[in-house]
């Protein structure tokens, strides 16, 4: 069974979720949430990688079809990626059910 909806979880350096949320509405996303996180990470992953870890963090959840979410991905790279200052990544997880699909389901 394919999923047709996804979770897209952004996680930005603070200050940057509104932003999230912004690119979202543009490509079709109702909403969002959006909750305060910390992030950790060694010296070595930031050598590594070749970039600083700032530690407060925003985490933003977005439940969007299949189509809108490979969208989203890409404006998210594009415009908060790590390369940014908002030092985003984003990635998706399949979902198998949600409350919108069982009432849409009961409306028929």
């Amino acid at each position: 069974m394919e999923n047709k909806i996804v979770l897209v979880i952004s996680i930005v350096n603070s200050g940057y979720s509104e932003k999230v949320m912004e690119i979202g509405k543009n490509i079709g996303v109702r909403g969002g949430t959006i909750f305060n996180a910390a992030g950790s990470v060694g010296v070595d992953a930031e050598k590594l990688y070749g970039i600083s870890i700032n530690p407060e963090k925003e985490v933003v959840l977005i439940l969007v079809s299949k189509e809108i979410a490979d969208q989203l991905l890409k404006a998210l790279y594009e415009n908060l990626g790590s390369d940014s200052p908002a030092q985003g990544i984003a990635f998706t997880l399949p979902v198998d059910e949600s409350s919108t699909n069982i009432q849409n389901q009961y409306k028929k």
